[in-house]
């Protein structure tokens, strides 16, 4: 058996909707009864969360399930304008993601969050990062943005 320490982080990709929360929240309580992953952290505002600690959450189960259930609106914030592609700004992803032992990225999003996950995914495997784009929940089909 690995003892790999193995951690997984959450995001919101997508656009403002209220339910992202309880989706968000239900794929860190499965992750972790799943046992895959020692911890499994929620990141606020979006991609841009994947290189700012002070953006993250550890869910702890219930508790952490209370914390937020109890929060009105889109409590997990988007972002916009935050390209991936560029490589100081995925280097400092990685470094960051890599210097607390993530080594999977799970984004629930719309449209513009997939094409940011196809285009930067061989950047972060090659790195031995995985992302994953699991559940869609906003499709805007916003034009003109770099993803």
């Amino acid at each position: 058996m690995s003892t790999e320490k193995r951690n997984a982080i959450i995001i919101h990709g997508g656009g403002l909707v209220d339910p992202s929360k309880v989706v968000l929240l239900r794929l860190a309580k499965n992750l972790k009864q799943s046992g895959a992953y020692d911890n499994i952290i929620i990141g606020k505002y979006s991609f841009e969360s994947l290189y700012t600690k002070e953006f993250w959450y550890d869910y702890r189960g219930p508790e952490t399930e209370v914390f937020f259930r109890d929060k009105r609106g889109t409590c997990f914030g988007t972002c916009r304008g935050i390209n991936l592609t560029d490589p100081k700004l995925s280097k400092k992803a990685i470094e960051c993601l890599k210097s607390a032992e993530v080594t999977t990225i799970i984004v629930a999003g719309g449209d513009g969050s997939s094409r940011q996950v196809a285009e930067i995914s061989d950047t972060f495997m090659e790195n031995g990062i995985n992302i994953i784009f699991a559940v869609p929940l906003t499709i805007d089909g916003i034009n003109g943005g770099p993803s």
